[in-house]
Protein backbone atom coordinates (compact mmCIF):
# COMPACT_ATOMS: atom_id res chain seq x y z
CA UNK A 1 0.00 0.00 0.00
CA UNK A 2 1.23 3.36 -0.91
CA UNK A 3 1.55 6.25 1.66
CA UNK A 4 0.34 9.62 0.14
CA UNK A 5 2.64 11.92 0.18
CA UNK A 6 1.40 14.58 2.14
CA UNK A 7 4.46 17.46 1.91
CA UNK A 8 3.63 20.65 0.42
CA UNK A 9 4.66 21.32 -2.93
CA UNK A 10 4.47 24.56 -5.33
CA UNK A 11 4.82 24.07 -9.06
CA UNK A 12 5.62 26.12 -12.65
CA UNK A 13 1.51 26.62 -12.60
CA UNK A 14 1.62 27.83 -9.49
CA UNK A 15 3.90 30.52 -9.95
CA UNK A 16 2.62 31.17 -13.08
CA UNK A 17 -0.84 31.67 -11.05
CA UNK A 18 0.54 33.72 -8.61
CA UNK A 19 1.99 35.99 -11.57
CA UNK A 20 -1.14 37.18 -12.96
CA UNK A 21 -2.49 37.84 -9.56
CA UNK A 22 0.13 40.44 -9.25
CA UNK A 23 -0.80 41.40 -12.85
CA UNK A 24 -4.31 41.56 -11.82
CA UNK A 25 -4.07 43.27 -8.66
CA UNK A 26 -2.08 46.03 -10.36
CA UNK A 27 -3.81 46.58 -13.19
CA UNK A 28 -6.76 47.32 -10.43
CA UNK A 29 -4.57 49.79 -8.10
CA UNK A 30 -4.85 47.22 -5.34
CA UNK A 31 -1.15 48.60 -4.18
CA UNK A 32 0.21 51.65 -2.45
CA UNK A 33 2.89 53.47 -4.39
CA UNK A 34 5.39 52.53 -1.83
CA UNK A 35 4.56 48.99 -1.87
CA UNK A 36 5.17 49.28 -6.06
CA UNK A 37 9.09 48.39 -6.08
CA UNK A 38 8.47 45.58 -3.62
CA UNK A 39 6.14 44.09 -6.18
CA UNK A 40 7.81 44.55 -8.88
CA UNK A 41 10.92 43.08 -7.52
CA UNK A 42 9.00 39.99 -7.07
CA UNK A 43 7.33 40.01 -9.75
CA UNK A 44 10.29 40.12 -12.18
CA UNK A 45 12.05 37.09 -9.71
CA UNK A 46 8.92 35.43 -10.30
CA UNK A 47 8.66 35.93 -14.25
CA UNK A 48 12.72 34.92 -14.71
CA UNK A 49 11.84 31.25 -12.47
CA UNK A 50 8.94 30.54 -14.72
CA UNK A 51 10.99 31.33 -17.88
CA UNK A 52 13.94 29.71 -16.99
CA UNK A 53 12.01 25.65 -15.25
CA UNK A 54 9.49 26.21 -18.01
CA UNK A 55 8.82 22.66 -20.60
CA UNK A 56 10.57 23.13 -23.71
CA UNK A 57 8.10 24.00 -26.44
CA UNK A 58 10.44 22.26 -28.92
CA UNK A 59 10.18 19.27 -28.14
CA UNK A 60 6.28 19.46 -27.72
CA UNK A 61 6.35 20.96 -31.20
CA UNK A 62 8.44 18.49 -32.75
CA UNK A 63 6.18 15.15 -31.55
CA UNK A 64 3.20 16.91 -32.91
CA UNK A 65 4.86 17.31 -36.49
CA UNK A 66 6.73 13.65 -35.87
CA UNK A 67 2.71 12.78 -35.35
CA UNK A 68 1.47 14.82 -38.40
CA UNK A 69 4.23 13.30 -40.91
CA UNK A 70 3.52 10.09 -39.84
CA UNK A 71 0.68 9.56 -42.25
CA UNK A 72 -1.75 9.00 -40.04
CA UNK A 73 -3.18 12.03 -39.08
CA UNK A 74 -6.74 13.32 -39.91
CA UNK A 75 -7.61 9.85 -41.15
CA UNK A 76 -10.29 7.46 -40.02
CA UNK A 77 -10.20 3.94 -40.27
CA UNK A 78 -13.52 2.22 -41.33
CA UNK A 79 -14.10 -1.68 -41.27
CA UNK A 80 -14.16 -3.16 -44.81
CA UNK A 81 -16.61 -5.95 -45.61
CA UNK A 82 -13.91 -8.48 -44.44
CA UNK A 83 -13.46 -6.86 -41.25
CA UNK A 84 -9.98 -5.52 -41.63
CA UNK A 85 -9.96 -1.61 -40.84
CA UNK A 86 -9.09 0.44 -44.06
CA UNK A 87 -7.98 3.84 -44.12
CA UNK A 88 -9.97 6.62 -45.95
CA UNK A 89 -9.30 9.76 -46.42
Amino acid sequence: MDEENNEPSISINDLNLSLQVIDICSERGAFKGAELTDIGILRDKLYAFIEANKPDEDEDESETLDEEVSGDAGREETPQEDGIPCCEG
